[in-house]
């Protein structure tokens, strides 16, 4: 079983222990604690969590400072916490996770319609891959021939050579 890695950076010594505690009790693997921003960056590089935790009010780079550079370097996911009393912390914290899980959700979007894309692109290679086949098994001739000769065809016919390809395989079967 994977564990995710996780890296908790809060400036108070008896949050990183309750923080650290529920993660362990859930199954993750604490991989280290940073009681400052700055050391939290560089343990974010160094050990390369796959979830970071922030405290929003840290010393030397405040949690929103790290979080961006994270964000920008995509390091980790980051989830950032605010103290309960600051209001103006709390609804910069919000837009901030707001933010981030919109973009990874049109990241996620994107990456699948390019999966798809490829998903469709290799389909067609097979057939072209498999017509190409028939062709040099039919005709006796050479790979590059039967690409030509599925070229010229799509070309005459003003038809993709995907099609031309479903054609032939379809002649074939």
């Amino acid at each position: 079983m994977e564990y995710t890695r996780v890296l908790i950076a809060s400036k108070d010594p008896a949050s990183l222990q309750d923080y650290k505690k529920l993660f362990l009790q859930r199954g993750y693997s604490v991989i280290g604690t940073a009681k400052d921003g700055l050391t939290a960056l560089n343990e974010v590089r160094e050990k390369r969590p796959d979830l970071i935790i922030l405290d929003y009010e840290l010393p030397k780079l405040n949690g929103l400072e790290v979080a961006k550079i994270i964000e920008e370097n995509k390091l980790a996911s980051v989830l950032l916490i605010a103290s309960q009393e600051n209001k103006e912390i709390i609804e910069i914290t919000l837009y901030l996770t707001a933010e981030m899980a919109l973009a990874n959700f049109n990241r996620i979007r994107q990456l699948e319609k390019e999966l798809e894309e490829l998903k469709g692109s290799l389909e067609s290679r097979k057939k072209i891959e498999r017509a190409k086949g028939i062709l040099m098994q039919q005709s006796h001739i050479s790979e590059e021939e039967a690409f030509k000769r599925l070229q010229k065809i799509s070309m005459d016919k003003r038809t993709s050579m995907e099609k031309i390809a479903e054609a032939i395989i379809l002649t074939k079967a």
